[in-house]
This record gives structure tokens, sequence and C-alpha cells, in this order.
């Protein structure tokens, strides 16, 4: 099966195709739809690569206040 999403929705959301994959991605291995492998897969990444920019999705790095 083939999904297709038109340019004027990814136009919509300001993001690039990469990452609106990736945001979809994150979003059902968050709810349990998808395995960390097919999150990684739809995301076109490593599973080590999606790991890791999910964890910092997650857990974003605080800059330290003055």
């Amino acid at each position: 099966m083939n999904l297709i999403i038109s340019e004027d929705i990814v136009y919509a959301t300001h993001m690039s195709e990469s990452e609106l994959l990736h945001e979809i991605a994150i979003m059902l291995y968050q709810k349990g739809k998808l395995s960390l492998g097919k999150a990684s897969q739809l995301s076109q990444m490593t599973r080590f690569q999606f790991h890791r920019t999910y964890a910092g999705v997650r857990n974003p790095l605080r800059t330290a206040r003055k």
C-alpha cells in the first residue's frame, strides 16, 4: 500500500517530506502503533538514528539558565 500526501498538505506543515514522515513515525511510535524498527523504516533512518532523535524529542536538551 502506498500513501500519498498531497504537496499542499506538506507545504501547509512548513516541513520537508522527510521531516513530516519523521513526525508521523514519532507519533505512531509514541502511541504504540509502530515498533521501533517500523518507525525507523518510515523515517528512513537506522534504528539507532531514530532512537537517538526520538530521545531528543522526548527529552530536549535544556540550556543552563544564567
